[in-house]
């Protein structure tokens, strides 16, 4: 195996193991933390409604906790993809 193969392996088992962190911690996440991270993430601007992706993704997940799992769900099995693969290639 090239060097390059096991840069972007390794490379990719550690976002994939980010993306499993990020779903899990979303799925275990309360209504209300996610709703303080959202009031943070619009009054760091100005009180401005911001562009930014991730101000839009917890606009539309505060709310919602069927689409929170869905979400998270997504996270996690993304991340485990990417890590299965990177570990494919390294």
């Amino acid at each position: 195996m090239s060097l390059l193969s096991e840069l972007i392996g390794t490379f990719l088992m550690f976002l994939g193991f980010i993306g499993i962190l990020a779903g899990s911690m979303l799925y275990r996440m309360k209504q209300e933390d996610l709703g303080k991270m959202y009031m943070t993430a619009t009054m760091t601007a100005g009180g401005e409604m911001s562009d930014a992706p991730m101000v839009r993704f917890l606009t539309q997940v505060r709310g919602n906790d069927s689409l929170k799992r869905t979400r998270a769900l997504q996270f996690l099995l993304g991340g485990l993809l990417a890590a299965v693969l990177g570990a494919w290639l390294a």
